[in-house]
């Protein structure tokens, strides 16, 4: 398998195939799924809930790394010493 040099570096200038290219097949993948019309025709599929649920798996993503970096922040700037952080297993009565 020979690769032209540079095809490396192609992936990292366009990183936008990362998110469209998964959002293309599962569109194509709705629109092959789509019942044919009674004279065998395609029927015209909308691609209204394909788009609502890429956009929902996308802004839970952006959710996500929020509050990662959110807790990350909040935690950094916690310095208890180490045996305020320890948990106790001891019964007290």
């Amino acid at each position: 398998m020979h690769q032209e040099p540079g095809v490396g570096d192609r992936r990292l200038v366009h990183p936008g195939r990362n998110l469209w290219l998964p959002f293309s097949i599962a569109r194509e993948i709705w629109t092959a799924s789509a019942q044919t019309a009674p004279d065998g025709s395609w029927r015209k599929v909308s691609h209204a809930p394909i788009r609502a649920w890429w956009t929902a798996l996308r802004t839970n993503g952006i959710a996500v790394l929020l509050m990662r970096a959110t807790a990350q922040e909040a935690s950094a700037g916690w310095c208890a010493p180490a045996h305020a952080r320890t948990v106790s297993l001891a019964h007290t009565s």
